[in-house]
């Protein structure tokens, strides 16, 4: 929204004007060549000419939501969740992202997309069925519209049973030395560090090879989500969309190995390559409710 200009006051040694932003302007005519002209007889006021106060333009009172999962019945577990407005962005308070009525995802700043700019909708935490997935646009006037689409949502596939459950192992020498765990669920790949932070993100296993795809967004981000033990599950490790990668998992015992194949992010490289120990008894997932 654009600032009204500031009052300005215009002066000579002739004459004064004092601009007032009310109804009435009133003109000051000081010594000088308008007193000679009045007969030298001294300083002349002219006032309260009436001038209608200048409202606002009316505020436009239709928002348009386009949300790029109109017309679609049937999500993949990984989408693009766009949004777009009829209104100016500098109007645009923020775009919110609901699922079933629970938020999960908030813009500021075009363009508007869930979980982050070049980020996805991943659905793997959803349960299979229908959901409703409605987008509401806020403008800075407080004018809000929302966009609603119900589309049903695919079971993920989960691990081998050999592959899923809680994996540890301590690393050192690292940015976050102490135990580090990674969990193999329908969800994806959990990663958890030893603050009690981390990351999800969707995984396919398919023989002996684990690909990994995106970062799995479920709450706003800087809050995200708490699981496993975990009081916040959000954010990246290598970048918003990926990149895609690759790993060789063999199991022998209680002992998971885990190999890099292709799809180069050196800090996801960095966390999952090694030898992780099985951990018997683990904390549970929990509802995956956004925190607040």
């Amino acid at each position: 929204m654009k600032q009204a200009p500031a009052r300005r006051s215009h002066a000579s040694q002739d004459f004064t004007i004092h601009l007032v932003p009310l109804k009435a302007l009133t003109v000051t005519l000081a010594v000088g060549a308008f007193t000679a002209l009045a007969g030298g007889a001294g300083p002349s006021t002219v006032t309260s000419m009436p001038m209608q106060a200048v409202k606002p333009a009316p505020a436009t009172t239709g928002i348009k939501v386009m949300s790029s999962l109109e017309g679609q019945t049937t999500l993949p577990l990984r989408t693009k969740w766009t949004v777009t407005t009829n209104i100016d962005p500098e109007q645009v308070a923020s775009v919110t992202y609901a699922i079933d009525g629970v938020t999960r995802w908030s813009e500021k700043k075009s363009p508007y997309s869930y979980g982050f700019d070049a980020g996805y909708l991943i659905t793997t935490f959803l349960s299979p069925g229908p959901h409703k997935f409605t987008a509401t646009v806020t403008a800075n006037d407080g004018r809000t519209a929302s966009n609603t689409v119900t589309a049903t949502v695919s079971k993920a596939p989960a691990p081998p049973p050999a592959l899923a459950g809680r994996w540890r192992r301590t690393r050192e020498n690292v940015n976050f030395e102490g135990e580090w765990d990674i969990i193999f669920d329908e969800v994806g790949a959990w990663i958890i560090d030893p603050m009690k932070g981390g990351v999800v993100e969707q995984i396919n296993v398919q023989g002996d090879v684990i690909r990994v795809f995106a970062p799995i967004q479920m709450g706003l981000a800087d809050l995200g989500v708490s699981a496993y033990g975990a009081k916040d599950i959000q954010g990246v490790i290598c970048q918003e969309g990926g990149p895609e990668g690759a790993f060789k998992w063999a199991r022998q015992g209680n002992q998971l190995k885990l190999t890099w194949l292709s799809g180069f992010c050196g800090g996801r490289v960095d966390i999952w390559q090694g030898t992780w120990t099985r951990v018997e008894s683990s904390a549970p997932r929990g509802p995956l409710t956004p925190r607040k």
